[in-house]
């Protein structure tokens, strides 16, 4: 009774005359009715249109409002009853311009957008939904969409209703283009007279600011800035760029666009006073990677898009626009406009933002620019302008892009011309600028071995930017010291002579940025690359060393906020880049740099200290800290007791991987001897943690330091049998029951818990091995329906919420990230275990999946029963696999077949292609690198070379080739209380491990660890053997039924509705010419035609089911 109130009542509030409050109205009818529509409240949608046609401005506002929040969250199953309701109205709404206000005419076109967004997502799912209630509307909005952009701005027509109508038709290019390519014709030359006609008001009103912009104002009272209508044409032309269909059309206007495009680049008037006043945001805003966003950004990433699709012919067009732009500009200049300056700004950023296009096309010879002069005649010419220091700034930059063009006279002036734009006298930003020079020269001159050309300019160069580190913060300082450490980097003999400057400058930085997240990497940076230089070591341990020390060891309320984590990883850079250097290090005192080091990381492991101070001691207890090392390692038992956070435990945990890698047995007696909190053995304790939290580490590093420490534990038991290990049982696989009882695991010794997490990373190099394979084999090109790289997320099983998935299966995880991170930090790059490739390592070259063929460009409506039938010509097929997207269900074009013989799979390989139904041709590859026989291999333990021998585990196949009904299994965190129906291929082996014998169930087609019990009978218990040979030949056996049910089904049924549709087919097509609705029935009776057709593919392929 009380919902049903609060229905009745919520509508009036629609009609107050604060919009605030109508807003708030419509917010909660909309939450309402996503549960409560139609079911419960049958009458609401009758009530929003009577209230659009009520004239009460008001009510009509507050109904709009409404509209487009529901429209927002519309469901599958309440879209076909929603859009049919809603389209004709907003189509009335937008046409009729006397009746209704130009805002909710723009509402309009957003419910429109929104519900056209919707559909084209749903036609995934629902097929046919977007031809049933959108379509038949499609034609008459789109010509009114055009009639509006043909307007010029009037009381019915602004730019923000516009902007609203390049946004649906961005959708409806990009969504449907089928539908819309009829119609592309009429948009394009409004959309450009838009663009063109918008560049001139654009140029005026913001860049110049030298008329007032009239924007309008949305029915919530936001401004829509006249910007908006520039991004919604953007956005339209990344819709063509981006649609196969609609790309040539860009290409036939791409020199007027570039041209334009460079318009939209200029710097604007507000953008001067902003960045002149915080020259923190000019670097924000001017940065390649900005999460900022303007016309002039949006402009560069259409100019990038554009280049990326059509590079010769897009720098050619560049070059035409520039010679325009200038011509224009110094005939501009010649009548005294102050504002000339701008465009030569814009046009330096433009060849900027493509410069790797250019220098590659340039190079070649591809394209002939010449960018001698542009170089001297603009950028040199534009640096002697004292008009705008942001136009001296451009010309520093843009120079330093174009290194490799550059004759050795250029480049030095360019170099003498940004040494000078570092001295203070400059304004900051001409400062900043060339200290964005000074990196990309230090760069190119590093990379091209040519660095002697800077000798000469260093001292000035580092002069002005330790002037300027003390000088700015936030983003410009740590712009400054990413340019201090490439030219620290340039010559050590000179970074040397700076050391007293650079080490002092570098701790008081650390010290009073210790809490900034983004510039303690780089400060931690300029401390790596002074102890890298020899000289600089022994003079920078007296300075910082103590300095550290008397800040950890200051009371945690004085320290500041989060210099314990930033010193950690200085202190681990220390010990890496000079070990002997710290091992022979006193200071007056007689201390030496590693008690210092002892001492710190003691205080990082105080159990009163907060938790992320321990953040990286993993990696600094492995390396060499002599007789303390034992003391540190109770540290960390210490610590990992009170440890929460994931990173925390993995690196605590590492501490003890690194050393089971260099010195096992010590470090084994060492755990065995210590108790844990309860007064057991700290290795029990170490080694369940670790065998929980392994399937979880992240980093490329140290899931490789994880791994090589499994198979060293897993080597030296088998060899030894050492029962400290063997008597330690650990959680194996959950036990899921039918009804709701207490959580169960499987309990398991550690040997065979530490062969199942090896055999689950082998199995992800495996598939990785695979995945590469293909994607090497198949280069499929753009736009075409091929085939993609596997990977764990198209799975039958979904690794995810399994104890033993990679860590890269899990939410959030994002591989390049940690791998970009592993790449950045000199002491693992030379780490061998870093640079060991365990693929290769695992699994010799050149072993091939046993008699399985690779097949690509299947049709997306391909069933494994189609290729079963047809591969089944060629020799006899054990199994077929298509891999399909998890998400959506449709195969992604590309799959495997297996065979019973060598010769059938050779036979067809050779071929290279196969011609399929339909005119397809299929290519046909080797499915490359599994090991035969059932037997895997791991890496043996490390030694002082770095080099990993194989050490084969023992696998004995007992019935291979089975067939498996598999018990309940998670997928996607989903508990599934029956048995998968769908069969799926597994082999059973039994382990040995020393006098350890197990049972184990793999995967066949994915290698990864599934079941792995200690005794036969639970898996006699959870598995029903049943022979894949079996299976096929029932399979078979009902293609040949199937065959006779279609058989029938085309004699009786087929062939009499194929002659009758045919028929009258021939009777009413005629009239489709002067009857628009006779088209959807000569449609219908077009599939009549064709069924016969469709039951005789059916009876060929023996198709079960209808």
């Amino acid at each position: 009774m009380a919902k049903a109130e609060i229905r009745r009542l919520l509508p009036g509030g629609l009609q107050e005359s604060i919009s605030k409050v109508r807003s708030s109205v419509a917010y909660a009818i909309s939450a309402i009715a996503y549960w409560d529509w139609p079911e419960a409240w049958p009458h609401l949608f009758g009530n929003l249109m009577e209230a659009l046609t009520s004239g009460d401005g008001n009510l009509v506002h507050g109904a709009m409002r409404v509209l487009t929040e529901f429209c927002c969250e519309v469901t599958d199953t309440q879209m076909p009853h929603v859009a049919p309701v809603i389209l004709p109205e907003m189509y009335k709404i937008f046409i009729h311009a006397e009746t209704y206000s130009i805002r909710t005419r723009s509402r309009a076109v957003d419910i429109f957008n929104t519900c056209a967004s919707l559909i084209c997502t749903m036609e995934e799912d629902a097929t046919g939904i977007a031809k049933d209630v959108l379509f038949p509307l499609l034609p008459q909005f789109t010509q009114a969409f055009v009639e509006v952009l043909a307007m010029s701005d009037s009381p019915t027509v602004d730019c923000g209703l516009k902007m609203e109508v390049l946004k649906a038709l961005t959708t409806l290019v990009k969504s449907y283009t089928k539908q819309m390519a009829p119609h592309l014709m009429q948009i394009l030359p409004h959309m450009w007279n838009t663009l063109t006609h918008s560049a001139d008001r654009y140029v005026r009103t913001v860049v110049n600011y030298t008329d007032d912009a009239d924007d309008p104002v949305d029915s919530d009272g936001e401004v829509l800035g006249f910007e908006n209508l520039v991004f919604s044409v953007f956005e339209f032309i990344h819709g063509l760029i981006e649609t196969p269909k609609f790309k040539k059309t860009v290409k036939k206007f791409l020199d007027e666009l570039i041209y334009f495009l460079v318009l939209y680049m200029q710097i604007t008037e507000e953008q001067v006073q902003v960045w002149t006043s915080n020259p923190n945001q000019f670097v924000e805003d001017e940065d390649d990677d900005t999460f900022s966003f303007s016309v002039r950004i949006a402009a560069q990433d259409v100019l990038l898009a554009v280049a990326a699709d059509f590079k010769n012919d897009s720098a050619v067009a560049l070059t035409k626009a520039l010679n325009r732009h200038l011509q224009e500009s110094n005939e501009r200049k010649s009548k005294g406009d102050v504002n000339w300056w701008k465009i030569h700004e814009s046009c330096m950023l433009a060849m900027g933002c493509i410069k790797s296009l250019i220098i590659d096309k340039v190079s070649n010879g591809k394209v002939s620019i010449d960018m001698a002069s542009f170089l001297t005649q603009v950028v040199l010419t534009d640096l002697q302008e004292s008009v705008s220091p942001f136009l001296i700034g451009q010309a520093l930059w843009v120079a330093s892009r174009f290194t490799p063009l550059m004759s050795q006279e250029l480049l030095i002036s360019f170099i003498e011309a940004s040494v000078a734009g570092l001295q203070s006298t400059q304004l900051p930003a001409v400062r900043i600028s060339a200290v964005r020079a000074i990196y990309e020269f230090c760069a190119h001159l590093k990379m091209s071995n040519n660095t002697q050309i800077l000798t000469p300019y260093l001292v000035k160069i580092m002069e002005g930017l330790l002037t300027m580190a003390t000088q700015t913060t936030d983003d410009v300082l740590a712009l400054v010291l990413e340019s201090l450490r490439i030219v620290m980097s340039v010559n050590k003999e000179f970074t040397t002579s700076c050391e007293g400057k650079i080490t002092p400058l570098t701790i008081a930085l650390f010290i009073k940025y210790a809490h900034d997240a983004a510039l303690i990497p780089l400060i931690e940076d300029l401390f790596k690359e002074l102890a890298m230089i020899e000289a600089c070591n022994k003079l920078l341990q007296q300075r910082f060393l103590p300095t550290l020390i008397s800040i950890f060891q200051a009371p945690p309320e004085k320290a500041p906020l989060g210099i314990n984590a930033g010193g950690g990883q200085c202190l681990r850079a220390f010990v890496y880049v000079s070990p002997e250097q710290m091992s022979a290090w006193r200071d007056s005192q007689g201390n030496s740099a590693i008690s210092y080091v002892v001492r710190a990381t003691s205080h990082l492991l105080d159990p009163r200290a907060p938790e992320f101070t321990a953040s990286f001691v993993g990696r600094l207890i492995g390396s060499n800290l002599g007789d303390n090392l034992d003391l540190l390692l109770r540290g960390v038992l210490s610590k990992l007791q009170q440890a929460e956070t994931l990173s925390i435990i993995q690196s605590l945990v590492l501490s003890f991987l690194h050393l089971m890698n260099s010195q096992l047995e010590r470090t084994l007696d060492f755990l065995s001897g210590v108790p844990d909190p309860t007064g057991k053995s700290a290795l029990e304790y170490v080694v369940k943690i670790w065998c929980a939290r392994q399937p979880e580490f992240f980093g490329v590093y140290d899931s490789k330091v994880s791994t090589m420490a499994l198979c060293n534990v897993l080597q030296f038991f088998v060899n030894t049998g050492d029962k400290r290990l063997s008597s330690i049982i650990v959680k194996g696989e959950r036990i899921f029951q039918q009804d709701e009882a207490p959580e169960q695991w499987t309990l398991i010794p550690v040997p065979v818990k530490l062969f199942k997490l090896i055999i689950n990373e082998l199995g992800t190099l495996l598939e990785s091995a695979t995945a590469g394979a293909e994607h090497e084999h198949g280069d499929s090109d753009d736009g075409e329906e091929g085939w993609e790289d596997v990977t764990d997320e198209e799975e039958g099983i979904d690794a995810a919420g399994s104890p033993f998935a990679p860590a890269s299966d899990y939410l959030g995880f994002d591989q390049e990230d940690f791998e970009d991170e592993d790449d950045d930090d000199p002491e693992i790059k030379s780490d061998p275990i870093y640079t060991l490739d365990l693929q290769a390592s695992s699994v010799p070259d050149g072993h091939e999946i046993i008699n399985r063929v690779f097949i690509g460009g299947l049709a997306r409506d391909t069933s494994e029963l189609e290729l079963e039938n047809f591969f089944s010509t060629f020799g006899e097929v054990t199994d077929v696999r298509i891999v399909c997207d998890r998400k959506t269900g449709c195969n992604k074009g590309y799959g495997f077949v297996t065979f019973n013989t060598t010769k059938a799979r050779d036979d067809l390989i050779e071929k290279g292609t196969i011609d399929y139904k339909g005119g397809r041709k299929l290519r046909l590859r080797k499915a490359v690198k599994k090991e035969t026989g059932g037997q895997f291999f791991s890496t043996g333990s490390g030694n002082q070379t770095g080099t990993q021998p194989h050490q084969q585990l023992v696998l004995v196949p007992l019935e291979p080739n089975v067939n498996m009904n598999m018990p309940p299994l998670i997928n996607c965190n989903a508990v599934y209380n029956h048995p998968i129906q769908q069969p799926i291929n597994y082999v059973m082996y039994e382990v040995i491990l020393g006098q350890l014998k197990c049972k184990i169930m793999i995967k066949m087609e994915h290698y990864k660890v599934l079941i792995l019990d200690a005794t036969e009978e639970r898996n006699k218990k959870h598995f029903k053997a049943e022979s894949l040979r079996n299976s096929a030949t029932l399979r078979k056996i009902m293609n040949v039924l199937w065959a006779i049910i279609w058989l029938l089904c085309l004699w009786f049924l087929a062939w009499p509705i194929g002659f009758f549709c045919a028929g009258w087919y021939v009777c009413l097509s005629p009239f489709e010419a002067c009857i628009d609705a006779m088209k959807g029935i000569t449609e219908l009776l077009m599939r009549g035609v064709k069924l016969p057709l469709e039951v005789a593919q059916h009876m060929v392929e023996g198709k079960q089911g209808w």
